[in-house]
C-alpha cells in the first residue's frame, strides 16, 4: 500500500494521459482538418518551445501538438524514469495482490465474524497438534531417563556402557530434538495464522465500507 500511495500521490496529475511516449515522428506533422501542427514542449532552461520538428532529446520529456492559434491537438507525457517503471510495476503487482484477496474474502466470508470463526478453528487444531508432540516429547524424555538411570547402574557396578546403549541414546536425543523443532514450528504457524487472519478481518471491513 505506501508503494501505491507514493506513485500515486506523483502522478495523480497525469494517469489521465498516456504514460509512454506515442509513436509520433519528430518532424513536422498536419491535423485531420489539413492545419499544420507544432510541437510544443519546455528546454533545458525550461523556456516554452514551439517548433516544426521535435529534437530527439526531447521525445521522452512530454511536449504538445498544437495549432497555430495554441489549440492543443494532443499532450505525451514524460515517459517514465527507471525508478518510476519500478514504481508503477509494484504498483499493479500490489492492485493484483488485493484483487485477488478481495475477491476471495468476499467468496468465503459474508461477515467479519465468520473469519474470527475460521481462524480459531485453525487454532484450535494447531493447539491440539503441540499438545500430541508435548505428549511425545514427554515420552521420549521418559525413555533417555531410562537409559541415562540404567547406564549410571553398570558403571556403579563398574561395568562397562555398552555401544548399544549409547547408539540408543544418541537416536533418543536426536528424535527429542526433531520433536521440540516440530513444537517451535508449531508455534511460529499460531503466531502466523494469528496475524493472517487480523489482516484478513481488517480487509473485509475495508471492503463493507466500499
Amino acid at each position: 500500500m505506501e508503494v501505491m500511495n507514493k506513485f500515486m500521490n506523483k502522478f495523480r496529475a497525469t494517469l489521465a494521459v498516456s504514460l509512454l511516449v506515442a509513436s509520433i515522428p519528430v518532424s513536422a506533422l498536419k491535423s485531420d482538418s489539413g492545419e499544420q501542427l507544432y510541437y510544443r514542449y519546455l528546454d533545458e532552461s525550461g523556456i516554452r518551445v514551439l517548433s516544426q520538428t521535435l529534437p530527439p532529446s526531447y521525445t521522452g520529456v512530454g511536449y504538445e501538438l498544437v495549432t497555430a492559434t495554441g489549440r492543443v491537438e494532443k499532450t505525451v507525457a514524460a515517459a517514465l524514469s527507471p525508478e518510476d517503471a519500478r514504481l508503477m510495476k509494484l504498483m499493479r503487482e500490489e492492485e493484483k495482490r488485493l484483487a485477488a484477496w478481495d475477491k476471495e474474502l468476499k467468496r468465503r466470508y459474508s461477515h467479519s465474524r465468520e473469519i474470527g470463526m475460521a481462524r480459531d478453528r485453525k487454532l484450535t487444531e494447531v493447539d491440539r497438534n503441540i499438545a500430541i508432540l508435548k505428549s511425545n516429547a514427554r515420552g521420549i524424555k521418559n525413555k533417555i531417563e531410562g537409559q541415562h538411570a540404567a547406564a549410571a547402574d553398570k558403571e556403579r557396578m563398574g561395568q562397562t556402557v555398552s555401544e548399544a546403549t549409547l547408539r540408543r541414546l544418541e537416536l533418543l536425543e536426536g528424535e527429542l530434538d526433531g520433536v521440540e523443532s516440530q513444537i517451535a514450528e508449531r508455534r511460529e504457524l499460531y503466531g502466523a495464522i494469528t496475524q493472517k487472519f487480523a489482516k484478513d478481518i481488517e480487509r473485509f471491513k475495508q471492503i463493507k465500507k466500499q
